[in-house]
């Protein structure tokens, strides 16, 4: 494991991460709502990666987010929380992945990412799959949710609108734009346990937007057992990674 420090522009300040392997598929790991770079490794998550890790077949960064500045930000108004995370989605693919590059071997740089998180770190993956499938190719959604009305209500404008996924994913037809996501992956999973109502509500809506533009989509609906929480989280990620070749 490495951890790094650097300065973002676009964030106009440090910007933190960890990396775990040595070659392999880059991973981009986001953080859950409000949740910090080290989260997956202190839940556990790391862990169940190992074999994947170790045996060189991913390498994994794992990405510090900014909710609580951006999305999450109770004293901003609604417009300056969604252009706060549109500064995010800004650093992550002008900062963050180039300095990801140099840390990758030199013939792996050019690898798309797999993005992976769990609850608002699905949120987050799925939102820059859509948005630059030529850097983030496959996805790994775990109870996400993908809308932004249980934060903003029905208030929108063009900052809210294109940081939610559910609003500007069904109106995306440019042919350029289709064939792009037509070579993406990605699995969405949710349980049918405890607080998952609204993930299972907007899973529902993003497996059938993705699949009408023709994402390669595996929705998997997991039990009544099955709920909101790490244990399920634990369980799903090093299956997906098995079942889908990884």
């Amino acid at each position: 494991m490495s951890y790094h420090r650097f300065y973002s522009p676009h964030l106009r300040h440090d910007f933190e991460l960890k990396v775990w392997g040595h070659a392999g598929r880059p991973v981009m790991v986001f953080p859950s709502s409000e949740g910090r770079f080290f989260d997956f490794e202190n839940r556990g998550m790391i862990d169940v990666m190992k074999w994947w890790i170790d045996s060189g077949r991913l390498q994994v960064f794992c990405v510090d987010a900014i909710d609580s500045q951006s999305l999450f930000n109770k004293e901003s108004s609604f417009h300056e929380r969604a252009k706060r995370q549109r500064e995010y989605v800004e650093a992550i693919v002008y900062d963050v992945v180039p300095y990801i590059r140099n840390l990758q071997p030199e013939n792996e740089r050019w690898t798309p990412f797999l993005a992976t998180g769990c609850s608002w770190g699905a949120y987050h993956s799925i939102n820059f799959l859509i948005k630059y499938p030529e850097i983030f190719e496959r996805a790994i959604c775990m109870s996400g949710v993908y809308s932004l009305q249980f934060i903003f209500g029905d208030y929108s404008d063009d900052e809210v609108y294109f940081q939610d996924p559910l609003q500007y994913l069904p109106n995306i037809n440019g042919h350029e734009e289709i064939e792009k996501l037509k070579k993406t992956k990605a699995v969405i999973v949710v349980g049918q346990g405890r607080w998952e109502e609204e993930s299972i509500r907007d899973s529902d809506k993003l497996a059938h937007y993705l699949g009408t533009k023709g994402v390669d989509v595996w929705y998997d609906k997991w039990g009544h057992d099955v709920d909101h929480d790490w244990p399920a989280w634990l369980h799903q990620l090093p299956y997906f990674l098995h079942k889908c070749g990884y």
